[in-house]
């Protein structure tokens, strides 16, 4: 294959560069400084915090697929560097993390010898790559959990984190199951699997697992370069992933590493390589910005409109004396009820945490009546490890783990989304208290039913789950299947466990929070209300027009956050 031209390969980017989210950060700069100059220090402190995290922020996808089928050159095709080795002896035995750096460098993690969390080890970048690898590190004998590399690679410029993962041997496994459980917190899985034979069954049951968790799934079929009839293998696994249900892009790609004099040349001549890094690109990392940026301009809109409405009460009433004592007792006894909206005793904290409880037991039978079906079908089935018909009872237990798991999140956001509509219920007698009060965003509580995003590093914060031992009274059950069992709905359970309480602590810091803000908003207007009882024509005068720059600068915002 014939080189490029060396001028041709781009120079490494400057870290943390998106001018998605710097322009968002900008936005919510403007209403931190309007915040400020009304004296909203701590409406202004909280704004910072959100714009200093607009900033580039991991973007996690997992590598995943059995033996021999490429995902290490498909990492470093895509990255244009040798992180991951390859070749006789070069089969991962232990998690590769590939992220942006300025520069190359590496950073170890140990599985903990005790309860404590992992601890990082700085290492040279070209040991840390051998250490991965079946012929320095046999079976994971030296407990490492992960290996994080730095690249300095324009794919991973934006955030886009890639994990590499040890093959999948056996699905259901306790080593397996930390892969399994990440697959929910992360951006996309993409299964590696060989362009020379259609999908295996343990591959669809691993992309059944995958499309149930994760939102976006992309099945990339290695080998075009190899295999002559790649195309009739790409029809067939597009006809199987169809008839298991699962919605995954597949790439048919060739995941050859290409390089030239200056070094790697990332992600190649290879059309279904440069296909790839496009839906991670600007997929995967898009998506996740995207994402990001709503959440913050939702915050930005509900702290303009905050400032906005002691604003307008004050121009409205400015000069009237005979309307400001009937609206200053209207507003006070809005902030009462606001206030009340932040107490332990308001309607929506009673509904999340008495809906929660029953939510829990109803996912713990769910568990279970799936568990026994399970276990009546694993009687049927013979003692013999290879027996043939237990690729039946594998993919019913992947198809009972991928429902537990669709169940959980639609339960979780039907959650969100009756907590949220009992506030605004409770909140709507507050759109009365002025006609000035604005509707659109004041009293809403937008995209509560939007589950909150995992944090980065799910992989390695995961503990690894041991063999439980065989319960007695299996009978006929095989020891394995048993075991199987164990390990898959223990997973389960602890996921339903964590995204439950995960989602009640969001839901009440967030509603919490909206109901204490709505509360200082109307003492603050009432207070405005009163300070201009009697005020002199000249005050009256430089108040208005002070009082039109203000909203001039917000309505500014306004329209800068409507076009996002």
């Amino acid at each position: 294959m014939a080189n490029h031209d060396p001028n041709d390969r781009p120079a490494p980017p400057a870290p943390g560069a998106s001018p998605a989210l710097d322009g968002a950060a900008a936005i919510v700069g403007l209403v931190e400084r309007l915040a400020t100059a009304q004296g909203r220090d701590d409406l202004a402190g909280e704004l910072g915090d959100l714009r200093t995290s607009l900033a580039v922020a991991p973007v996690e996808v997992l590598i995943v697929g059995g033996p021999g089928q490429g995902k290490s050159s498909l990492v470093n095709a895509l990255v244009g560097a040798p992180v991951c080795a390859v070749g006789p002896g070069g089969v991962t035995t232990a998690t590769t993390t590939v992220r942006w750096g300025d520069e190359y460098g590496a950073t170890i993690w140990r599985e903990p010898t005790g309860t404590g969390p992992a601890q990082p080890e700085a290492a040279p970048y070209g040991q840390a790559v051998g250490l991965t690898t079946a012929s320095t590190n046999p079976a994971n004998r030296w407990r490492l959990r992960d290996v994080e590399l730095c690249v300095p690679s324009p794919l991973l410029e934006r955030g886009l984190t890639l994990i590499d993962t040890p093959p999948v041997q056996q699905l259901w496994s306790p080593s397996v199951s930390r892969v399994i459980s990440a697959m929910g917190r992360v951006a996309a899985v993409v299964l590696v699997t060989s362009a020379g034979a259609p999908l295996t069954a343990g591959e669809l049951d691993l992309a059944r697992l995958a499309a149930a968790a994760c939102p976006r799934v992309i099945v990339a079929v290695n080998g075009t370069g190899t295999y002559p009839a790649w195309a009739a293998i790409v029809e067939q696994d597009e006809l199987l992933l169809e008839r298991r249900g699962v919605p995954a892009e597949v790439v048919p790609l060739d995941a050859a590493p290409y390089w030239n004099d200056r070094g790697g040349l990332a992600p190649g001549p290879d059309p279904g390589m440069g296909r790839l890094a496009s839906a991670l690109a600007t997929g995967a990392v898009l998506d996740r910005e995207q994402s990001r940026i709503s959440s913050a301009v939702t915050e930005a809109f509900w702290a303009a409109d905050r400032l906005r409405l002691r604003l307008w009460a004050e121009q409205a009433l400015l000069g009237d004396d005979d309307a400001i004592g009937s609206a200053a007792a209207t507003v006070a006894g809005a902030a009462d009820h606001a206030a009340a909206l932040a107490s332990p005793g308001a309607a929506w904290l009673t509904q999340l945490h008495d809906a929660a409880g029953q939510l829990r037991r109803d996912l713990r039978w769910d568990l279970e009546a799936e568990h026994r079906k399970l276990v009546e079908l694993a009687i049927t089935l013979p003692t013999v490890p290879d027996d043939p018909s237990r690729a039946v009872f594998h993919r019913r237990l992947a198809d009972a783990i991928a429902h537990l798991q669709r169940m959980r999140k639609l339960s979780l956001r039907a959650l969100a989304k009756a907590v949220a509509e009992t506030m605004r219920e409770e909140a709507a007698t507050l759109s009365g208290a002025l006609p000035q009060m604005p509707d659109a965003h004041a009293l809403g509580l937008p995209r509560l039913d939007r589950l909150p995003a995992p944090a980065a590093g799910a992989l390695r914060r995961l503990p690894l789950r041991e063999r439980p031992t065989t319960s007695g009274g299996a009978g006929s059950i095989a020891p394995e299947l048993h075991a199987w069992l164990d390990v898959a709905f223990d997973l389960v359970q602890r996921e339903n466990d964590d995204g439950l309480d995960a989602t009640v602590t969001d839901l009440e810091r967030r509603c919490s929070g909206r109901a204490r803000e709505l509360h200082r908003s109307l003492v603050e207007v009432h207070a405005a209300v009163l300070a201009v009882h009697g005020a002199d024509p000249q005050h009256v005068w430089d108040r208005r027009q002070a009082l039109d720059t203000e909203l001039e600068q917000l309505a500014t915002v306004e329209f800068q956050l409507d076009r996002r």
